[in-house]
């Protein structure tokens, strides 16, 4: 069933109110709604009130259907927006323990002796001090879904005079559903630091 809209709104005029209400003097007023469901239609009291020539009428039943479509797609992309969201926040979480782990690495590995000045010279920093280790990401877990990360440690020598190294480490861990993800921290270091 479909029902045509045709309206032609005059605006607002005074005079078509107490023409509508000018039944009410002589004690023959109905006091029913001026919008009367008749079909669809607006009661004819109330025609002249608004100015309209014809029927109000509804909305049809395609209009119904492209509306709730319309709400469908835009609640789904609400729900998809806050689904992306809290995977984005819980692989930042992950990404931001890794590199904790390394930056523990790195201090490791600063704290090392080196001094060549020294009677007898005293080298620790060689990537033979520090294994690699598998340690659980400091975060926040529930149940067993800890989550591991393969700290590897690498000591390249870049200079003999003056002494410098490299130090690279490496925090290997798997996201969820995006396979392994390595977060990187290299710097230099000299003696006596």
């Amino acid at each position: 069933m479909r029902f045509v809209v045709k309206k032609r709104f005059a605006g607002f005029v005074p005079g078509r109110i107490a023409w509508a209400l000018r039944g009410a003097s002589a004690g023959t007023f109905d006091w029913s709604p001026p919008f009367a469901l008749d079909g669809g239609a607006c009661s004819r009291r109330a025609r002249p009130l608004l100015g309209w020539s014809q029927g109000v009428a509804g909305g049809c039943l395609i209009e119904v259907i492209m509306s709730v479509a319309i709400s469908a797609i835009t609640i789904g992309g609400i729900m998809q927006g806050y689904i992306m969201s809290s995977q984005r926040v819980e692989w930042l979480a992950c990404s931001q323990a890794a590199n904790s782990q390394a930056s523990q690495k790195i201090e490791q590995v600063r704290a090392a002796r080196w001094d060549t000045l020294g009677y007898p010279p005293v080298d620790e920093v060689v990537s033979s001090n520090f294994p690699t280790v598998v340690a659980a990401l400091d975060m926040p877990t529930t149940g067993s879904n800890q989550l591991y990360g393969t700290n590897t440690i690498t000591i390249t020598t870049i200079s003999v005079n003056p002494p410098i190294k490299l130090v690279n480490v490496e925090c290997t861990w798997r996201a969820f559903n995006r396979g392994t993800v390595t977060n990187s921290i290299s710097v230099y270091r000299s003696p006596d630091q």
